[in-house]
């Protein structure tokens, strides 16, 4: 690797991650030592010091990059012959370029190599860089640029992809050429007010994003349609859209653009108008649109699978309902009408919430069955924000609902203080104890202004409040209290059940795969051998796999299968002797998850104890310097108490 792909590859790194990077991480990411990321950390922040952004070296804990220019920016500060001034104006260019690309799509009009290289005085060679940039952004939309005859370069593709790609790109951009041509018979304000002027549009609650967008969506409804350039639709299509309010309003819109306007609407464009209302972001939900009983009953399967695979009950929470049928209805149809979304905040979510973003992966996975839609990483990503939500609103509740209790002992005040300690310690802010009393002193009142009563004697009075426990509060009185107070079979709470889920024959050290395949089909079928899942349970990991990588940074990936109903509760451990790529990560230590069904409540709490084994206990680093299970069970005691 080059110097300049090098320190491009460290700012991609620090831009992805959120938290502090040792240089030592940095060196194994990108296969070099320790001293040359000194040395490139050290000009890259020379080069930084005209700009924001600001790298930040913190001792005993690493790099992080503070940003404050766009993305595009900073990637380029490993060129090392750009100025500021330079790599802001690559930017503007490369924009320039597909605002110039769009200009002429709207025009029906070619580009050339050489246009662009006289319009903005630079050589063939840059020009045909700046190329291949936008090559890629239009792959993301589906989109090409193909050679029209001998006229020069067009955007190709399906009209609906080209529409959303322009409207995409003026919410990045301000490009004042691309907004002149498309309100050119008539302009931004006219069009807001045509739609104001319609109730049903006013009162639809659009976030401003989407209100702006749906001007601009009408502004190419009439100039693409006046082009001869309309929306295919199928015929089973039309008939779901028909029956929804949004197709009454479409059609409102398309009256009233006759009226004012003069143009009539061809009836393809009506049904484009409907998709628009349908799939733009709502603050909530407004009047019904496609199938509100199917949603809902989809909803509905989702938590009930959720609460099934991860043990989080969300049945009661009609936040959480309303919010995902709002959304998924939304997203449903966004997918069927082919409209991508931005999501900015992907990777905080993934960083952030991650036991969240792994149960919207499985959520995706359910819609996809049953809806046959597939659902990319931005959707997923949105989705993960409700059950974030969620689980912040029923970590509150647990806090509002401390139980109250008396703790009965016999003994002397020391004793007596020790379990009143281990009970605090064992279950923190979940419990208040009020007393601690002597068994003579428990009355009736006692006992109906208690939650619980923890008794080490026997007491006269007989009540389902009353717990027998041990004085010196042993393992099978935590186990007691989680199952009876609590309702809980398992806690993690304890390394005795933690180091359950670890056995020798799923330790792997140092292994020489190359890739992320080689490595899935190593764990899984040690796992099928030693009867921890079966075959489709195996299939399900690379069908997770496939919805979203599941690497989390610092060079780990927490794969586990999705397909839980013949797993026995297992994790792999797999370590490699450099790191590979997984998706666009580098991962060397892989902990393969699998919890049978009985014990799924235990689910979130594995994870994010593996999680935090990974971020908080610098879990890659710590796994070099292990050489065999013991040693690990050790060290993974002593970082994750």
């Amino acid at each position: 690797m080059d110097k300049k792909s090098r320190k491009k590859k460290i700012i991609e790194l620090l831009i992805t991650r959120p938290e502090d990077m040792t240089g030592e991480d940095i060196a194994t990411q990108i296969g070099v030592s320790s001293r040359t990321v000194r040395s490139d950390m050290k000009k890259l922040q020379e080069r930084l010091q005209s700009f924001k952004s600001e790298i930040i070296a913190a001792p005993n804990k690493g790099y992080r990059l503070e940003v404050k220019e766009p993305r595009e920016v900073l990637l380029q500060l490993s060129d090392e012959s750009k100025t500021q001034v330079g790599m802001l104006q690559s930017v503007s260019q490369q924009n320039y370029i597909i605002g110039r690309f769009i200009v002429a799509c709207l025009d029906d009009d070619s580009v050339t190599q050489m246009h662009l290289s006289e319009e903005m005085h630079v050589g063939i060679s840059t020009i045909k860089k700046y190329l291949a940039e936008t090559r890629l952004k239009l792959e993301e939309w589906n989109l090409t640029l193909e050679q029209y005859k001998t006229e020069g370069l067009r955007i190709a593709g399906e009209e609906g992809n080209i529409r959303s790609f322009i409207v995409d790109y003026l919410q990045e951009v301000e490009n004042p050429l691309v907004k002149e041509r498309i309100f050119s018979q008539t302009s931004d304000v006219q069009y807001q007010d045509i739609l104001l002027n319609i109730s049903e549009v006013r009162n639809l609650p659009f976030t401003d994003t989407a209100q702006h967008n749906l001007i601009v969506q009408v502004a190419l409804s009439v100039l693409r349609s006046q082009r001869g350039h309309t929306l295919a639709i199928t015929s089973s299509l039309a008939q779901k859209l028909e029956v929804s309010f949004e197709h009454d309003t479409a059609k409102k819109i398309a009256n009233s653009i006759n009226e004012k306007l003069s143009i009539d609407l061809p009836f393809s464009e009506v049904f484009y108008l409907t998709q628009c209302l349908l799939t733009g972001k709502k603050f909530h939900d407004g009047e019904s649109g496609l199938n509100d009983d199917h949603i809902r009953q989809l909803v509905e399967t989702i938590l009930d699978r959720v609460d099934e695979k991860f043990g989080l009950d969300f049945s009661d929470d009609s936040y959480l309902k309303e919010g995902l049928m709002l959304h998924l209805r939304i997203a449903i149809a966004r997918v069927q009408f082919h409209m991508a979304i931005r999501n900015e905040l992907l990777e905080t979510v993934k960083h952030d919430y991650p036991v969240p973003f792994q149960i919207s992966v499985y959520a995706a996975k359910i819609v996809s069955d049953i809806e046959g839609v597939q659902f990319n990483e931005n959707e997923i990503g949105y989705i993960a924000l409700h059950f974030g939500a969620a689980m912040s609103r029923n970590s509150m509740m647990d806090l509002d609902e401390v139980k109250r209790v008396y703790i009965v002992c016999s003994a002397g005040l020391g004793v007596s203080m020790l379990l009143k300690a281990k009970v605090r310690e064992h279950f923190r802010n979940s419990i208040q104890v009020v007393d601690v009393l002597p068994a003579y002193k428990v009355t009736q009142d006692i006992i109906d202004d208690a939650d619980f009563i923890f008794s080490t004697v026997p007491l006269p009075m007989e009540s389902p409040k009353i717990l027998s426990v041990n004085h010196m509060l042993q393992k099978e009185d935590i186990e007691k209290i989680q199952r009876v107070v609590f309702h809980r079979q398992d806690e993690v709470g304890s390394d005795d059940l933690m180091k359950g889920f670890f056995h020798g024959d799923s330790f792997f050290l140092n292994k020489d795969f190359k890739t992320r395949e080689e490595c899935l089909e190593f764990l899984t079928d040690q796992a099928v051998q030693g009867g921890y899942m079966d075959e489709q349970s195996k299939q399900s990991v690379f069908e997770r796999e496939q919805l979203s990588s599941t690497a989390v940074g610092n060079l780990a990936a927490l794969p586990h299968a999705m397909d839980t109903e013949h797993v026995k509760s297992n994790i792999s451990v797999l370590t490699l002797q450099k790191p590979i790529p997984w998706g666009d990560m580098q991962v060397q230590i892989v902990f393969l998850l699998t919890i049978e069904q009985e014990k799924s409540a235990l689910w979130e709490k594995v994870f994010l104890r593996l999680y935090n084994f990974i971020k908080d206990g610098n879990g890659a680093e710590q796994m070099r310097k292990i050489r065999d299970f013991e040693q690990f069970m050790s060290l993974f005691a002593e970082v994750i108490p």
